[in-house]
Formats: structure tokens, sequence, C-alpha cells
């Protein structure tokens, strides 16, 4: 009689294996396949200003890829750094927004995965994920009741110690295909928390804008699933080992106290920073 053999696990079984074993390694690696460039050295001077001013940070960012939170971590990590004097956390970290069928698994068992095994990492490193239900969560996915309390914690972020981070376009549409082109940045609607937020504290807000290329190649927005290439380099090499597939570029500061309310919640004026940051 023929030995029965074991099937291999599959290289997304091992990735989700080796989460389980060491998820601060595998989050530690998996950011570093975004290169995070800040030309403008935008980081060290925010942080500055929220030490001597107590300015707000919102970060906004464009959106390719359910993996583009770690670049959000990262960036919060620098920020609290940044603005951290004589021992003291002048910024205790970001709020993120986060669609609710993510949370749910609605939009792929996949995605809820990597939610609930990167979200401890992430906060310590004061990146918290706030559960909001979209417009297309209730048409799309029948998600009922309302996100007013998690509204409330993202609006009064300040009050404890929080900036904010969000993805204005609210999907990761522009990370997918069609007729072989990436569809790019989507619109965003008026009135969103980013909105409100900018006229709740018109005196304090500074805008720092991100703009992700290629964060598609690192999870598949079409697949839910961490891309071969990014699972292959997180599974087989340290941090210092890994090679960037996508970029995250810092653009300049947006002080809204400076400019006129008014054009810092233009949606054109918001995604024509970012526009201007992408390749071209």
């Amino acid at each position: 009689m023929k030995e029965r053999r074991s099937r291999a696990p599959s290289l997304y079984q091992q990735f989700l294996d080796e989460i389980f074993k060491n998820p601060n390694a595998i989050v530690e690696r998996s950011s570093k396949l975004y290169d995070v460039k800040d030309p403008h050295h935008s980081i060290p001077r925010l942080g500055r200003l929220i030490i001597t001013h107590k300015k707000i940070p919102v970060v906004y960012l464009s959106h390719q890829s359910h993996a583009d939170a770690l670049v959000v971590g990262r960036i919060t990590d620098k920020l609290r750094r940044a603005s951290r004097m004589n021992g003291q956390d002048n910024l205790r970290g970001l709020y993120l927004p986060m669609a609710s069928s993510v949370v749910t698994g609605d939009q792929s068992p996949e995605v809820a995965d990597l939610y609930r095994l990167f979200t401890p990492v992430l906060e310590e490193k004061g990146l918290y994920l706030k559960s909001v239900i979209r417009e297309q969560d209730r048409k799309r996915y029948d998600h009922q009741g309302q996100s007013h309390q998690a509204m409330k914690e993202l609006l009064e972020a300040p009050n404890q110690g929080f900036g904010i981070a969000i993805f204005p376009e609210g999907t990761v549409e522009g990370g997918r295909t069609t007729l072989d082109e990436v569809n790019g940045l989507q619109p965003i609607q008026e009135n969103t928390l980013m909105h409100r937020f900018i006229r709740k504290y018109p005196d304090r807000v500074v805008l720092l804008p991100v703009a992700i290329d290629g964060g598609y190649k690192i999870v598949d927005p079409n697949t839910y699933r961490p891309t071969e290439e990014a699972m292959r380099q997180v599974l087989e090499g340290d941090s210092s080992q890994i090679q960037p597939i996508a970029t995250a570029t810092i653009g300049d500061l947006v002080s809204v106290s400076e400019r006129n309310i008014e054009e810092c919640t233009d949606s054109t004026f918001l995604m024509g920073r970012l526009a201007e940051l992408l390749p071209s």
C-alpha cells in the first residue's frame, strides 16, 4: 500500500501561520514593501508644530489596497517619535476609520483575517482602527445601525491626544484594473469626516497628504489576498532584505489656519495635492 503524502500548505497558509507565530515581525517586514519618502521633511516639521503649537495632524492618503493601513502605521510611529519631547508624548497616535465590511468579513474573509491579526501590532504603533458603516456597506451588505459613536470618537480625537488618518476615497477601487490599466484616484464625497474635522478645528489642523502608488502589488484588491511576490519576500527575508514594490510619497504640509477654509475642504484641491505626488 502506498504511503499517503500530506499536502504542503499553500503559500498563503504559510503566510497566515507566520503571522500567528510572529505578528510584529511580519507587520514590520510587510510595511517595508512600501518605500516611504518624505522629500519635504514634513514629518519632523509637523512634529515640531505639534509640540510648539498643539497642532492636530490629519493624514490623508490615496488608497489602492487593504495593505495601505501599513503605511499609516509607519507614519503614525514616525509622527509620535517626531512630536516626543523630554520623554513626553505630545501625540498619542492616530485614529483611522475602517469600513465595517472589512471587520465583519463581508468584503472578504481573507481581509478580515489580516485585519484581526495586524490590529494589535498597529495599535502598538499608536494607530487605532475605528469601524464605521459606509453607505455602500448598507447597500451591498445590508449593514444596519448608525456610526454615531464611532464618528463622535473620531471627531473628538484631539481631546484624547490623537489626530486622524483617513482614506478619503473610501474604497480600494483605485487599485483595481480596468482594460489593463489601474483605475487611479477616485472622487471623494462632500461632508465626509475629513471635511467635518477641518471645519471643527480650523485653527489647529495641519493636513499631511500621502500618495500611495503600487499598493495593489502587495494586497490585490481583486482577490483580497497578498500577492505572491509580497508573501515570498516577507517569508524569505528579514526587514533589511525587503525590496519595496510600492511607494508612499509624503507631500508638503497644508496648514488650514494659513489658508481659506473653503479651499482646504474643496475636494479638487485636496485630491490635487495627492495627484501631484503620483507618477505622471
